[in-house]
């Protein structure tokens, strides 16, 4: 299997999900990458349905696309790094439309917890350090955070904007694993102890 993002490290965070959901072997592939996957099935998001289609419109019997949301456990996440309920929260991309959509769909399961979002636009390597040197707690959008400076990411005031494959299409995805035997080899069913390393090359 491989699951195909913006980044090598959106592409392995979810590669992991469906891996120890299903115990089969799952690779990332970062859509920035030359050329295609290898055989087998590929799995994207369906913000991503028209691009993958159109680069590799004779893979389309091996695609299959997951709804994605932002992690519910998120609020929980903030409150233990500042140690506290922040009203406010910025959104940090590089693209103001992103910025915007990605803050509107963390309010889903920050607002409910007092804590509002607000978009904030990163448009060069210092504005991270800026920003966070102001007291502002920053989530940064999951195909950013990645390329931030490790001083950057290891701030406190700073987090990363998880998002998660819904849990139905989770679920769903086991029929489509069982149906192909190139996928399973054989196996079928939840992972094994221990069966869970992911690899982000193939």
């Amino acid at each position: 299997i491989y699951m195909m993002e913006c980044t090598e490290a959106q592409a392995s965070a979810h590669a992991s999900e469906i891996q120890e959901r299903w115990g089969v072997e799952t690779h990332g592939w970062a859509l920035d990458r030359p050329g295609e996957p290898p055989p087998g099935l590929l799995i994207s998001t369906f913000f991503h349905f028209q691009e993958v289609r159109s680069r590799w419109p004779g893979r389309v019997g091996d695609l299959h696309f997951v709804a994605i949301h932002p992690d519910p456990d998120l609020a929980n996440r903030i409150r233990t790094r500042v140690g506290g309920t922040p009203e406010r929260v910025l959104v940090c991309e590089s693209e103001q439309s992103m910025a915007e959509n990605v803050a509107a769909d963390l309010s889903a399961v920050l607002l409910p917890c007092g804590i509002r979002t607000e978009p904030c636009v990163i448009q060069d390597n210092q504005a991270p350090l800026e920003v966070l040197g102001g007291g502002a707690i920053c989530l940064f959008a999951p195909r950013i955070w990645g390329g931030l400076a490790a001083d950057v990411r290891e701030h406190p005031g700073a987090l990363k904007a998880r998002y998660r494959i819904r849990c139905a299409d989770l679920d769903a995805l086991g029929s489509l694993i069982g149906a192909r035997s190139d996928v399973t080899g054989g196996h079928n069913g939840p992972p094994e102890a221990g069966n869970t390393n992911v690899s982000t090359t193939p």
